[in-house]
């Protein structure tokens, strides 16, 4: 019975630690909620394969801290930079699920080149491009030279 009443309490803690965390990470400013998804190598059939889970993010200069682990306990420090010719792009509420109507994505190069694509509702879209605020600009016409050529 004793034992019972450990695990209970030791369950309970952890739930309100968990949530405890997650609102904390929450009320910082530029955290946004979001989807991780790894992109499809080119040739491959599939597109992003996405997380399961929502989680939230935020920039601090060009490092994406993401909340992480099963409880959301832990932050994960991504080192990241824009895809080269990346700019947001907007989603189907199809390709990916739990961000509203019109979710938006930006493909991200880790510093190990790992990519990565961050996924979040459309009002969140200027926290998603953080530093990178040039990729928020769609539609720009495409240069046909160099700069100083």
């Amino acid at each position: 019975m004793d034992v019972l009443a450990a695990v209970a309490l030791a369950g309970v803690l952890l739930g309100a630690l968990s949530v405890t965390s997650r609102v904390r990470f929450a009320r910082q400013p530029g955290a946004f909620r979001c989807r991780l998804g790894t992109p499809a190598l080119p040739g491959e059939p599939m597109g992003t394969r996405w997380r399961r889970r929502r989680t939230r993010a935020r920039w601090v200069s060009d490092v994406l801290i993401v909340q992480a682990g099963v409880l959301r306990l832990a932050a994960a420090a991504l080192p990241a930079q824009v895809a080269a010719h990346t700019s947001v792009r907007m989603l189907s509420h199809l390709e990916v699920r739990g961000l509203g109507r019109r979710p938006a994505a930006l493909l991200l190069v880790l510093e190990d080149r790992t990519r990565l694509e961050v996924a979040v509702a459309e009002p969140s879209r200027p926290l998603l491009v953080g530093p990178f605020l040039v990729a928020g600009l769609s539609g720009l016409p495409r240069t046909t030279r160099e700069h100083g050529e």
